[in-house]
């Protein structure tokens, strides 16, 4: 009887015992879904703080390297004071449960904390009389301390939970690895998924805002969790567990002193468990090295939106994440571990070098399956995968080796997870801000590529050099990455770096300059007369050379349209320098110009090409340039201009994204005078209807006056002011001729902004209305704008464009102006912009001005028959119509045939005489021609005749042979090509510049042919090729000794001209 009792209570404590163990596992699965969702919320809340600190702080790479040290830094000191006290905490899992909230509460408080730091440093550092460069000491010092002050404690709490829920886990020798491991990988996966639902779901539904309260909310349900975890632990269970850590603390200090080579396993030198704390620090900074390095270099294919960020980061993570879960089932010893770790850093360094190689193949390869800065997150995350896991996976080893290696035993597993943590955190702090700010400015990628190597093959050979039996297998291994390394180095990668994100083909040209700069990396290339600008692989601006033949460039119209408004403005600040398009084309009439540009090799770019270009920004007295974030820079100045021009290229990126809100237009408004003019440019490819809409709305709701210009197809361009605007009505009443300045920029009457205008204010507020704002906290151009360049997207938004266009009301501002329809016609058409061609004819109420203004857009698309058709459909109701005498003629001209002298008597001077004059060139009579010049002369732009008028006066001139008439006709060219056929002057332009010695207007002339013979190469014959090559070469003969600036670009055109016979 007595031994049926006792089976019975082993029986039912084995039962219980069983039961506890099953509980205890329980726990610790629930667990890992705390660490889990606490990797989810630590990464929405670095998504969004880099984004808020951006907004206060500026966008320079500076100053993301300060958020990102800052977050990283208190990781680090989290985890070191963890380290510290770790062993005395009894309930570890109930102290990480409190500290769940009390990262939720001081979360919330991050923004309030941001905006009191905001206005301290403008109370501090504000009322400068005029803007500075970014970079003060105290300024700096400000910034660094205050970011530090603000997320010290929040990043601090989440450093700490890692060594506390290691003291809860790790139970025995064999699960230092495993568990430090598995914990490791399962926070790491939680921010992998909290990083993409934080960049493709949360800001672009809820905004920052929403987004940081959702992740204080998964804080708090991961303190409810945790609580619940430690509450159902059996009572028996909890006393076991209460014991364990109670022992744990007991024999802490005694295992904490012990010698090393006393220590159960003993099979590595006493030394090296505190020298892997080091080795641990330069292997952190080696990997954010390689971090920024890729991430510099994929945004040439993938772009700089908060999408492509989340991308990379997330790939970057998942290799950390995978590599950590399978080293956390090797590294059970330590000897095991010192090896694993050995092989980590040579594999880092080896595979690192292998892809930086083939980089541009990768790129290749990703851009053949659509990978782009749109491509969809599966798409982009192909080419990520491929570049980052290589190393990303023996990145993600070396934690888990490292903790194992140092840890001496299992109880001292929590204090040695928090010192390798901490380590290895401000290695990476280090890294990142040596690489950021240093080494890629100074020595580039190849230089800083190499250093990464290198660190990482010293690394390993210094772990193999110490163990205590040396492998002769894994010291071949090491010195075999290390040979590689010297007869392989990094070379720079022009491969991708010649690549864009959104324009799918490699960068035009010959690279002239590549800077790496602290923000971007620049690239300069010329080719054919043009020099491209490209940062991060965007294009920026398409830079004519001297001499070279450029349509009109949207650029110039952002500093011209203020001033035609504001003819009185004396100052004018320009956000953006780009190509310094905008910059010289400033008017002559303004006596003060500042420019903020972000990026100083921007600047630097501009100064290499500054002596091959018509004009030259860098030595106008008036220009000031300020490498400074625009927004943070006017913040700090109470300075007033009476333009302000907004014009940051991409609005998805990081510098550009911000100056779109509504609080960088009222930080505008409070620097413009009482009736400045600011202006907001925008690429049509960028907006749909919506976000043009809420775009509008957030103009409107900080200007009580904005009108919208459309000077290009693809140009939206916002003019904003506290006065009203009507630039129109002042040109149309007072008769006023503008200046030549204006003129060679395509601007001659009031016709021409006429064309531009698309909406007046209150066309523009019925077109916006009920639109949402864009906001810092929800800014809907850097989260939606990158989805809509999809077909048929633009044609929509020309459609919602055209039925409020102030030009096609007949009884509004149109009938105010008096305009000569048939001529905006032609202008809209000379835009490209067909859509409102076409609805402009739709609009004209009478039937004989409708067919002329249709007859002439035909006549200028070349649309000889139907222009043909509705002339004579007017001449059968009016024989003696004018107009429609006129495009007849024309047409006529077009078709290369004369004009019958019946239809001569019939026309009128100015037409009447191009009709003569035309005749007499046929017949090669360019003295009768030239006796004509003072009647041709009398036609203006508005003429249907003026652009055969050009051709006339410049051909007799031409035909002379005298160089001053060479000159004048260049004058003629220059003044009034712009709004003309372009492409049917470019040999008479040619033909002048030999004529007037001025070889730069030649070669102009001669690479804008070439330009488009190459994009129409399938479409010529080999004869047509032949005849186009041999007439061109016949010209780039006559360059007798040309400029020694002048040299390259004939000998290039020269090779391009041989490339079209290939």
């Amino acid at each position: 009887m007595h031994s049926t009792d006792h089976l019975r209570e082993t029986h039912h404590a084995f039962d219980d015992s069983l039961r506890q163990r099953r509980t205890i596992r329980g726990s610790l699965l629930l667990i890992l879904c705390c660490f889990f969702l606490s990797g989810f919320a630590a990464l929405l809340y670095e998504v969004v703080w880099l984004r808020q600190f951006a907004i206060i702080f500026g966008t320079s790479e500076f100053a993301l390297a300060v958020v990102l040290s800052a977050y990283l830094a208190g990781l680090s000191l989290g985890a070191s004071v963890a380290g510290r006290f770790v062993h005395r905490v009894k309930r570890p899992v109930m102290t990480y449960a409190i500290l769940e909230l009390v990262i939720a509460g001081t979360a919330v408080a991050v923004p309030l904390a941001l905006q009191f730091a905001r206005v301290v440093l403008v109370d501090i550092f504000g009322g400068q009389t005029e803007p500075t460069d970014a970079g003060g000491v105290f300024q700096v010092l400000f910034i660094i301390a205050s970011t530090f002050i603000i997320i010290m404690i929040p990043t601090g709490a989440m450093g700490a939970t890692l060594p506390l829920l290691t003291r809860h886990a790790v139970r025995n020798e064999s699960e230092v690895g495993n568990r430090v491991g598995l914990l490791y990988a399962i926070n790491t996966l939680g921010a992998v998924v909290g990083i993409l639902c934080a960049a493709f779901l949360l800001l672009p539904a809820w905004g920052m805002y929403a987004t940081m309260l959702a992740g204080v909310v998964v804080n708090f349900v991961v303190f409810l969790l945790a609580v619940f975890a430690v509450r159902i632990l059996p009572e028996a269970a909890q006393k076991k567990l209460d014991g364990e850590e109670a022992q744990n603390g007991r024999t802490f200090a005694a295992e904490e002193t012990m010698p090393s080579g006393s220590m159960p396993e003993a099979a590595v030198r006493p030394f090296l468990g505190q020298l892997v704390l080091p080795l641990i620090f330069f292997s952190g900074a080696v990997s954010f090295a390689w971090e920024i390095i890729w991430t510099r270099l994929l945004s040439h294919v993938l772009g700089g939106s908060v999408f492509a960020f989340a991308t990379m980061l997330s790939s970057f993570l998942l290799g950390i994440l995978i590599g950590s879960a399978i080293a956390s089932r090797w590294a059970k010893t330590r000897r095991q571990a010192a090896d694993g770790l050995a092989i980590c850093q040579l594999g880092i360094a080896v595979s690192s070098l292998a892809v930086f190689h083939q980089i541009g193949l990768l790129a290749e390869w990703g851009r053949s399956l659509g990978i782009s800065e749109n491509a969809s997150l599966w798409t982009n995350a192909s080419l990520c995968i491929a570049v980052l896991l290589p190393s990303t996976l023996f990145i993600g080893a070396t934690f888990p080796f490292a903790v194992r290696l140092h840890a001496k035993t299992y109880r001292l597993a929590a204090s040695a997870t928090a010192r390798i943590y901490s380590w290895n955190t401000a290695g990476s702090i280090t890294g990142s801000l040596l690489t950021g700010l240093v080494l890629l400015p100074l020595y580039g990628f190849s230089t800083t590529a190499a250093i990464a190597v290198s660190v990482s093959l010293l690394l390993a050979v210094t772990l193999v050099l110490l163990r205590l039996k040396t492998s002769v297998g894994l010291l071949s291994f090491v010195f075999s990455g290390v040979l590689l390394a010297i007869f392989f180095p990094p070379q720079r990668p022009d491969g991708i770096l010649r690549m864009s994100p959104f324009v799918h083909r490699d960068h035009e040209g010959d690279p002239l300059y590549v800077a790496v700069g602290r923000s971007a990396t620049v690239h300069l290339s010329e080719g054919n007369g043009l020099f491209f600008l490209r940062t991060n692989g965007l294009p920026e601006a398409t830079i004519p050379a001297r001499g070279a033949i450029a349509r009109m460039a949207t650029e110039e119209m952002l500093s011209l349209l203020p001033v035609l408004a504001r003819p009185q403005s004396k100052s004018m600040l320009i956000i953006g320098l780009g190509g310094a398009l905008a910059v010289n084309a400033v008017p002559p009439s303004i006596d003060e110009v500042d420019v903020f540009e972000l990026e100083p090799k921007v600047v630097e770019a501009n100064r290499q090409i500054a002596k091959l270009r018509d004009r030259n920004f860098l030595s106008d007295p008036r220009v000031d340039i300020i490498c400074n974030d625009a927004r943070g820079g006017l913040a700090l100045t109470t300075k007033q201009y009476d333009c302000i021009v907004s014009q940051p290229s991409h609005p998805w990126t990081a510098g550009a994204s911000h100056l779109y809100t509504r609080e960088f237009m009222e930080e505008v408004r409070s620097h413009l005078t009482d009736d400045g003019v600011f202006v907001q440019w925008i690429d049509i490819n960028f907006v749909n209807q919506p976000l043009l809409k809420s775009l509008g709305a957030t103009l409107l709701d900080v200007f009580p006056y904005v009108r919208l210009y459309r000077p290009a197809d693809n140009a939206l361009v916002f003019l904003a002011s506290k006065a009203p605007i009507a630039l129109e009505k002042f040109l149309a009443q007072d008769d006023h001729s503008m200046t030549e300045f204006y003129n060679r920029r395509g601007l001659h009457d009031v016709h021409d902004l006429a064309a531009m205008l698309t909406f007046t204010t209150e066309q523009l507020a019925s077109y916006c209305e009920n639109a949402p704002l864009n906001t810092d906290d929800s800014n809907l151009l850097a989260t939606h704008s990158l989805r809509l360049m999809l077909p048929g997207e633009k044609k929509r938004l020309d459609d919602s464009l055209t039925q409020g266009d102030a030009m096609l009301d007949a009884g509004g501002l149109r009938a105010e102006l008096n305009l000569d329809l048939d001529y905006l016609g032609q202008l809209l058409q000379s835009n490209n912009q067909m859509a409102r061609a076409k609805a402009l004819v739709a609009s004209v109420k009478d039937e004989t001005e409708r067919k002329i203004v249709q007859a002439r857009i035909q006549l200028v698309q070349g649309e000889l028959r139907d222009c043909a058709a509705s002339v004579q459909s007017i001449l059968v109701q009016e024989p003696r119509n004018q107009s429609a005498l006129e495009i007849e003629a024309m047409r006529a001209i077009a078709e290369r045939r004369p004009i019958s002298n019946g239809m001569i008597e019939k026309l009128a001077d100015p037409g009447r005489a191009v009709a003569e004059a035309w005749n007499d060139a046929i017949n090669q009579d360019w003295q009768a021609v030239a006796k004509l010049d003072l009647r041709l002369s009398r036609a203006t732009p508005k003429d249907i005749c003026f652009t055969n008028a050009l051709f006339l006066r410049v051909g007799w001139r031409n035909q002379s042979g005298i160089s001053q008439n060479g000159v004048e006709a260049i004058d003629l060219l220059q003044k009034y090509v712009p709004y003309s056929e372009q492409t049917r002057f470019l040999l008479p332009w040619a033909y002048a510049g030999l004529l007037a010695d001025e070889y730069a207007v030649v070669l102009g002339a001669v690479e804008k042919r070439i330009r488009i013979a190459q994009q129409m190469k399938r479409k010529l014959t080999p004869q047509a090729r032949r005849d186009f090559v041999a007439k061109h070469e016949a010209i780039l003969q006559k360059i007798e000794k040309p400029p020694e600036a002048l040299k390259p670009r004939v000998t290039q055109a020269q090779e391009r001209l041989k490339q079209l016979l290939q």
